[in-house]
């Protein structure tokens, strides 16, 4: 008997032991497997080319996009008026500061960008879009102003590429979510599809601070309403089934984790997001394998309809430059991407194809 337990006990320990080895080779093969670099498409071309002369050379160089196009920013309101009171040429001063920004930009190879800010009020900005290459303007609409004739007024008159939609102030008003799902909202939204622009939409509203986002908390807000964004998601997944031939981007990334945008992406065909606010890191900050190994299957899979965005709020005037700060702030979401260490084809989508896809951008273009 007491062989036997001898015996069992022994076996019990092998077993265990043969798990744990088997077990950490499994890990560790997983994990080399992981960062095992996607390279520039040139360095196996360096590698024959010339009989192979070059092979070897730079033989480090990832997988990088030519461009990025900026899906999401902002410019704050101009003053209309001069020192003496003298009203300014507004299409100008728009103008000088989407030069003045590209300018800048163009150093990260951002080519081009879409401003969410166009509105009746600021139809400055339409106007100087279309003297600058690379700049295009979607309509801000306000959750009490859906106008669906004024929409393609807009679309089909003053180069209209898109929508803009927040809910934020519909909640801070303490607002029904439910104004977005009215008989005027869905006349817009159909136009949107019918007129073959997108909707850009921060639906939902996060709960808490974002330090690293440099988002405020908005806990207090949320104390205030009767329901929660759990209610708001099911009212714009009926938005989305109710309309799938209008593309919506969730800005921000709806504010959810990979595995809730996995769903509805698998469900609906018409929901983009984009990279905004969430998909950031910190030019001295680093993903680690076991981040990479969580989060790149996400992007892979869905490549197609993620676009590259920025957040990226911009108020200069000819001659001044963008702070450093801020540049590091927006090259926080190239870093993002690229430390995830995609293929080429799904960090070119996700850069810029897909932008360019839904603002029927065609090559050659904006760089020439």
């Amino acid at each position: 008997m007491k062989s036997f337990a001898i015996t069992l006990f022994t076996s019990i320990a092998v077993f265990i032991a043969g798990f744990i080895i088997v077990n950490q080779i499994y890990v560790k093969k997983k994990y080399e497997i992981s960062i095992v670099p996607n390279l520039d498409t040139t360095v196996a071309e360096r590698d024959t080319m010339d009989k192979g002369f070059s092979k070897g050379w730079c033989y480090c160089h990832r997988s990088h996009p030519e461009r990025w196009f900026d899906i999401h920013t902002h410019i704050l309101k101009l003053k209309q008026v001069d020192q003496k009171g003298v009203p300014l040429d507004m299409v100008k001063c728009a103008e000088q500061a989407f030069t003045s920004w590209q300018n800048q930009f163009k150093e990260f190879d951002i080519v081009g960008s879409v401003v969410l800010d166009g509105s009746p009020e600021r139809m400055y900005l339409f106007d100087a879009a279309e003297k600058t290459k690379g700049m295009m303007v979607f309509a801000w609409v306000g959750y009490d102003k859906p106008d669906a004739q004024l929409l393609e007024k807009l679309v089909k008159e003053h180069g209209c590429k898109g929508v803009k939609m927040i809910s934020r102030p519909a909640f801070n008003a303490g607002v029904d979510y439910r104004v977005y799902d009215s008989e005027k909202w869905h006349e817009l939204y159909a136009k949107a599809g019918e007129l073959g622009i997108p909707v850009l939409w921060h639906v939902v509203q996060r709960t808490g601070a974002a330090p690293y986002a440099y988002g405020e908390d908005t806990r207090s807000t949320w104390t205030k309403l009767n329901y929660t964004n759990w209610d708001v998601l099911k009212m714009f997944e009926g938005i989305l089934e109710k309309h799938p031939n209008t593309i919506f981007i969730g800005a921000h990334q709806m504010f959810m984790g990979a595995k809730e945008l996995d769903r509805l992406m698998k469900k609906y065909p018409n929901f983009f997001v984009d990279t905004s606010a969430g998909w950031r890191l910190k030019w001295g900050d680093h993903l680690t394998n076991k981040e990479i190994l969580e989060l790149r299957p996400f992007f892979e899979e869905h490549a197609d309809r993620i676009l590259f965005g920025t957040d990226f709020v911009y108020n200069i005037r000819e001659k001044e430059n963008v702070p450093f700060w801020s540049l590091l702030s927006m090259y926080s979401f190239q870093n993002f991407l690229i430390q995830l260490n995609l293929t080429q084809r799904s960090l070119d989508k996700i850069a810029w194809q897909n932008a360019y896809a839904l603002l029927k951008i065609e090559k050659p273009d904006i760089l020439d």
